[in-house]
């Protein structure tokens, strides 16, 4: 089931926005965000944003906020072109990205709501059910942007206190279809994506 709703929502996506082109600027994303300098870690924030080709690049406010719940990875205000991350993420580069990545991706839908509610409402409507299908949605289209290995590469974490978090809404299993019907679209090979994929990201497409 998951391997046919990957394929089904995958093949909506691309009708939806079009082949876009894999991030290869994983390293370089990496070192800006995990930077102490407020100015490049914008730089960073912006590098993803103008990849996913979201109009009006500069408009998009990025805050830190304190007062977030443990299990909040970040909100983005689409209507009002703001992203809010979690004071925790300072200096995660890995969790910084996963985060970002998944609320730009929510920019990108927020600019075809009519036929993303269309997708989901006739299904699901106005419910719990509902949430949690735009969040998949959301994830898978962070493939589609060829932000994909950042999800992968960011989906685990080590806290201070030697618990694992896990986050996101897809399953390892579909992590790894997504990034592969990504892959087999625009031709990637092998190398392409271990080369963008951080150890933990490996780890997540070995099943380790």
């Amino acid at each position: 089931m998951s391997q046919a709703w990957i394929l089904s929502e995958s093949a909506f996506l691309r009708s939806l926005l079009g082949p876009r082109p894999f991030f290869r600027d994983t390293a370089l994303l990496y070192a800006e965000l995990s930077s102490p300098d407020e100015a490049r870690l914008r730089q960073g924030i912006q590098r993803l944003v103008r990849h996913a080709r979201i109009p009006h690049t500069l408009d998009i406010d990025f805050q830190w906020d304190a007062t977030f719940a443990q299990h909040v990875a970040g909100v983005a205000y689409v209507h009002l072109s703001q992203i809010r991350l979690p004071m925790s993420m300072l200096g995660h580069s890995e969790r910084c990205a996963y985060a970002l990545a998944h609320e730009v991706a929510h920019h990108v839908l927020g600019l075809h709501d009519r036929a993303v509610g269309a997708r989901i409402l006739p299904r699901y409507g106005d419910t719990p059910a509902g949430v949690k299908a735009l969040e998949r949605l959301t994830d898978l289209t962070v493939f589609q942007l060829g932000l994909g290995a950042l999800l992968m590469s960011g989906a685990y974490w080590q806290e201070a206190e030697g618990g694992i978090t896990r986050a996101g809404y897809l399953s390892d299993d579909e992590l790894r279809q997504a990034l592969l019907e990504y892959a087999q679209q625009e031709r990637l090979t092998g190398a392409d994506l271990e080369s963008q994929l951080s150890p933990n990201g490996r780890r997540v497409m070995l099943g380790r």
